[in-house]
């Protein structure tokens, strides 16, 4: 056991290069151990971020498991987080005051390799933290403001985020009131850098160079940013081109994954900057522009309450959990603003909404609907696809919207049917289940997308499973259970009922009852059959629906006469050869 003296005397010898980070890991049960408490030994008494900063540099260089490394990495953009905001004991210690000391900390991060933190981790990480923290705007105005007491000399990228954090943040505290905003609008135009200094181009060549530059381009953001840095004059019309580029730019990257993802903070900003186009630049820019920016609002939002796909440096267990139901909801209005301009991205954008709502019903702590809610998932894909077929005929004309509509088509009969076949493996229907793993293979083949096939190769294991279960071939059944790992399925009723009956078929009875009473308990119509089948009196089960709740892979007319039966034979001794047999063939095939 270490004390603080001893552990003092590590830093001081780590530090000073008389020892290094894996012998002194000897010392302790193993090195995630030693870093931990070296690392909780280094918060409270190194002196400054720069001896910090030698203490990881220090243990990264000897760091044989990778432990420190991939500490550092995760969590890198989190301290300098901490750093700005005082969240924490380092955080507080080793504190930002302005943007130029929080460059110089992200560059002195990367100058020791750490390859994960960068102007856009630590600022959209800043930024995540607030919103989530359900701070007020005006005081993110206000906290991202004290940072531009004192900025780098050269024009850098941590600089054009916090500008355009600020000003957001700005837009959405101060109104619509352009008197009251004006002053924003001017510290925008002057605190955004150039970052272009071999471009000799003036701002009007660069704006124009903007507006011939394909919106898929990424490019064309950068220079609308250029241009926007260049004017003598602030110009509202080129903040309006700017802000809707660049929230189009960050849920454009979300939708296609064609650049690296955008952080979550990058789509809070995104939601904010569509906002503030629609609510104080509206008549500055065409209907169609503005059916676009309030589409693309609905998209950031729906986007951030869908899965994790966006990038975060938040702790897992503290970001928050998908809302596929306000998803879909945030999507089908993204649809409706789009549609009088652009029937594709409505085609696309219902689908999504669909797509999102069949994920809500069947997600593992709701289950609305039959099945686990995999049923209702199933018929949501159905309507879907009738309503497709119903636009399929009203745009008949329309190639390339044919052709959107068929790749929708088939990613609901795709996911329709992989809906329908977990729905059959709840309840136990293994042709049926059969049936729709064909039908979803066909429709993967059509498929204009690579899809995640993960749910599929679990369904063949299950649909196995069911088939040595119902050969009676329980020990492999079994195998066959362990061997899946899917967050769709709760499998440890069904691989505990498959044990039980492997149990009774060899004749360890005892063992058989343990199990029951273990996983089933008390009052369970499992545990009353095993009791009968043992020969023993059977407690008296409850068969008051939800019976046997969480149980898969259980035809629900078997179930009920399974359960009914027990009660009916619980008030016996357990003595009737011909109630214990009948008995026993109703648990072997349930």
């Amino acid at each position: 056991m270490t004390t603080q003296a001893s552990t003092d005397d590590y830093l001081t010898n780590l530090l000073s290069g008389s020892t290094t980070f894996p012998k002194i890991a000897a010392d302790f049960d193993n090195e995630s151990d030693c870093f931990d408490t070296l690392r909780n030994a280094a918060k409270t008494s190194l002196d400054s971020f720069d001896d910090y900063l030698a203490f990881y540099n220090t243990c990264l260089k000897t760091d044989s498991t990778g432990t420190v490394e991939t500490f550092v990495e995760d969590n890198a953009s989190r301290m300098l987080k901490n750093m700005v905001l005082r969240d924490s004991q380092a955080g507080r210690r080793y504190h930002i005051t302005t943007a130029a000391e929080l460059n110089h900390r992200i560059e002195a991060f990367q100058s020791i390799n750490v390859e994960h933190v960068s102007p856009r981790s630590v600022v959209f990480t800043i930024l995540e933290h607030l919103v989530d923290a359900k701070d007020d705007p005006e005081r993110i105005y206000e906290l991202v403001d004290a940072l531009f007491t004192e900025t780098p000399d050269l024009p850098t990228e941590t600089i054009e985020l916090l500008a355009q954090i600020r000003f957001a943040a700005a837009m959405q505290s101060f109104g619509s009131d352009m008197v009251v905003l004006n002053p924003h609008i001017e510290r925008f135009f002057t605190d955004m850098p150039d970052r272009r200094q071999d471009d000799d181009r003036s701002a009007d060549d660069i704006l124009e160079a903007a507006v011939n530059t394909p919106y898929a381009d990424p490019e064309k953001v950068g220079l609308q940013q250029t241009g926007l840095a260049r004017l003598e004059q602030p110009d509202l019309d080129v903040v309006a081109d700017y802000l809707y580029l660049n929230g189009r730019d960050i849920v454009e990257r979300y939708r296609h994954k064609s650049r690296e993802n955008p952080w979550r903070g990058e789509l809070q900003l995104a939601s904010w900057q569509l906002q503030t186009l629609v609510n104080c630049f509206e008549d500055r820019m065409s209907d169609e522009r503005v059916l676009r920016a309030k589409s693309y609002q609905k998209l950031a939002s729906g986007e951030l309450q869908s899965s994790r796909q966006w990038q975060s440096q938040r702790d897992p267990r503290q970001r928050p959990d998908p809302n596929f139901m306000g998803a879909a909801r945030d999507f089908i209005s993204a649809a409706e603003y789009i549609k009088p301009i652009d029937a594709n991205r409505y085609v696309k954008y219902m689908s999504r909404a669909f797509r999102s709502q069949a994920v809500a019903v069947r997600q593992p702590d709701r289950g609305w609907g039959p099945a686990r809610g995999w049923e209702s998932s199933r018929q949501l894909h159905e309507t879907a696809i009738g309503v497709l077929c119903q636009l399929d005929s009203e745009f008949e004309e329309d190639k390339t919207l044919q052709e959107t509509i068929l790749l929708a088509l088939s990613s609901h009969k795709f996911r329709g049917n992989q809906a329908a076949a977990v729905a059959a493996f709840e309840y136990g229907d293994l042709d049926r289940m059969q049936d729709h793993i064909v039908e979803t293979r066909d429709h993967l083949d059509r498929m204009s997308t690579d899809v995640n096939e993960d749910l599929l190769y679990t369904l063949d294991e299950l649909a196995e499973a069911i088939r040595l279960e119902d050969a009676r071939e329980f020990d492999a059944a079994l195998r066959c259970y362990r061997n899946v790992s899917s967050p769709h399925f709760s499998l440890r009723k069904r691989e505990a009922l498959v044990e039980i009956k492997q149990k009774l078929v060899s004749g360890s009875e005892d063992a058989a009852l343990k199990k029951a009473d273990d996983v089933f308990g008390s009052g369970s119509p499992v545990l009353t059959a095993v009791q009968v089948v043992a020969g023993r009196s059977g407690s008296s089960p409850s068969i008051k629906p939800p019976v046997m709740e969480n149980l898969s892979g259980v035809d629900p007319n078997t179930l009920w006469r399974f359960a009914t039966f027990a009660h009916l034979v619980s008030s016996t001794e357990g003595s009737d050869m011909a109630i214990s047999a009948e008995m026993r063939e109703l648990l072997l095939d349930l």
